[in-house]
């Protein structure tokens, strides 16, 4: 017979999961109208858009990072030349 066990890397992503939504539901109780879905549509949109530029940035700068410290100068120079936007896309920085 075989146990079922959730691994600790598995309920710390529960955990956080489950503060994320305790902290998006406690935004949502202090918007004015908090039935209103357009307001609440528009709260879960800029947390989305908030989140992925966090994501963004901490993974730019963990890559460039990891170029520097492992010689690579050629590939730690390119994110200063092309940068990701994540709404408008790929842009050359001059």
């Amino acid at each position: 017979m075989r146990e079922h066990s959730v691994s600790s890397r598995h309920l710390f992503i529960l955990l956080v999961a489950g503060r994320e939504l305790v902290e998006i539901q406690k935004q949502i109780d202090h918007l004015p109208v908090k039935t209103d879905p357009q307001s609440v549509g528009q709260l879960l949109t800029l947390r989305r858009d908030v989140l992925f530029l966090e994501f963004d940035v901490a993974v730019r700068h963990s890559v460039r990072d990891t170029f520097l410290a492992t010689g690579n100068v050629p590939a730690y120079k390119v994110p200063q030349s092309f940068s990701f936007d994540y709404f408008t896309g790929w842009q050359i920085n001059d």
